[in-house]
C-alpha cells in the first residue's frame, strides 16, 4: 500500500497548497489553515474508501461517524463563536490589539465553548476513549 499512499500524498499536497492559498487570499490566516485541513480531509476520505475496499468492512462501520460529526460540530461552533467573541472584545470592549492577547482571548473562548459543546452533545464517552480515563478526568469528562 506504500505506492498508493505516495500517490494520495502527491495529489493531496497540491490540493492543500491551492486551498490554503485561496483561503489566505480571501479569508486571511484562518483561511490558510482551513485550506490545509481541507487537503488533508480529501486524503483521509480517499484512505477510508481504500481501507473499506481492502478489508470488506462497510464504510459506515469503519469509524464512529456520528461521534465524529458531534465533535466536528462542537469544533466549528467554538471556532465561529471564538471569532465573534474576538471581534466583540476588540471592537466593543476595547481589548488591546496586541497579537498575544488577541490569540490568548480567542483561544480561551474557543476552549471553553468547545468543552461546553462536547458536554452538551453527550460526547463524554468519545472523549474518554480518546484521552484515556486519567486525562479525561482532568478535563472534566
Amino acid at each position: 500500500q506504500g505506492r498508493f499512499m505516495m500517490i494520495v500524498d502527491a495529489i493531496a499536497l497540491p490540493i492543500s497548497i491551492v486551498a490554503a492559498s485561496l483561503g489566505a487570499r480571501y479569508i486571511g490566516l484562518p483561511g490558510a489553515a482551513a485550506g490545509g485541513i481541507f487537503g488533508e480531509f480529501v486524503a483521509q476520505i480517499v484512505l477510508y474508501i481504500r481501507c473499506s475496499r481492502l478489508t470488506g468492512v462497510p464504510l459506515s462501520a469503519i469509524q464512529d461517524w456520528r461521534g465524529l460529526g458531534k465533535i466536528a460540530f462542537a469544533c466549528a461552533l467554538a471556532a465561529a463563536l471564538s471569532v465573534l467573541a474576538h471581534r466583540v472584545g476588540v471592537d466593543w470592549l476595547g481589548l488591546p490589539q496586541i497579537l498575544f492577547f488577541e490569540l490568548l482571548f480567542a483561544g480561551v473562548v474557543f476552549v471553553a465553548i468547545y468543552w461546553l459543546g462536547l458536554k452538551l452533545l453527550g460526547s463524554a464517552a468519545t472523549v474518554r476513549a480518546v484521552l484515556g480515563p486519567r486525562l479525561a478526568g482532568l478535563t472534566g469528562f
